[in-house]
């Protein structure tokens, strides 16, 4: 069981997350919808690949909406927190 801590669903229930924003450095983003993805779902969150979902707070696949990067990766993560948060 893997619940997103941001919108609180399930994630293998193939929901994507609910909150469009992210805030790095004291600003707010709007996060960064699927464009195209390979296979029917994503292979970290589980969500639908259907373009315009959002990947959950966490998930490998999600891109970085301030400098473009692998988000979990990029150095905005440090300071990356969801909107529920």
């Amino acid at each position: 069981m893997a619940i997103c801590k941001d919108c609180k669903q399930e994630m293998t229930k193939n929901l994507p997350c609910t909150y469009p924003d992210i805030l790095i450095d004291g600003k707010w983003y709007d996060r960064i919808t699927i464009k195209s993805c390979y296979g029917d779902t994503c292979h970290d969150c589980a969500i639908p690949n259907v373009k315009g979902n959002l990947h959950h707070f966490g998930c490998d696949m999600e891109q970085c909406p301030k400098c473009g990067g692998q988000l979990i990766y990029c150095d905005c993560h440090k300071e990356a927190i969801g909107k529920a948060i």
